[in-house]
């Protein structure tokens, strides 16, 4: 199956999951490591690692479920920060997936993160919900879905 977690102790991978997070920012919106490590400890937990060709200090990760054609994506991020390889390995992991007819990514996205709908909404993710306070903050998120 796509996506298996690499043959890493989860606490490791936790912790190099959450290095690329938070390189840069503040941390204030990303996954706590005790977040990472829950995931990584269900059954379900994917991951797509993503590396540029380009640029070797450029690396990133989605932490996806999936059922079928279907997935839902955790969390993802990319290092550095603001250099548009957020667009680039997000829209790599879609091709990875295969594009298959049928298949559908959702996720959800803090309604004030602009940076982050405009990517979604550039490789073809629409709105398709809301979940008012999502977050621990109490901030809505909205729900969004690639594919059919």
């Amino acid at each position: 199956m796509k996506g298996r977690l690499p043959e890493l102790g989860r606490a490791e991978l936790a912790r190099r999951l959450h290095a690329i997070d938070h390189a840069g920012v503040d941390g204030r919106f990303g996954w706590r490591l005790e977040d990472y490590e829950a995931e990584l400890a269900s059954d379900q937990a994917r991951l797509f690692e993503w590396a540029c060709a380009d640029d070797a200090s450029a690396r990133g990760f989605v932490l996806f479920r999936s059922l079928g054609n279907e997935h839902s994506i955790m969390h993802w991020a990319v290092a550095p920060k603001g250099c548009g390889w957020g667009r680039r390995a997000l829209g790599d992991f879609l091709a990875w997936l295969g594009g298959a007819e049928g298949t559908q990514v959702d996720l959800e996205v803090r309604e004030s993160n602009a940076a982050a709908r405009r990517v979604y909404e550039a490789l073809g993710f629409e709105v398709v919900g809301r979940r008012p306070a999502y977050y621990r903050d109490g901030e809505t998120a909205l729900l969004f879905r690639f594919g059919s």
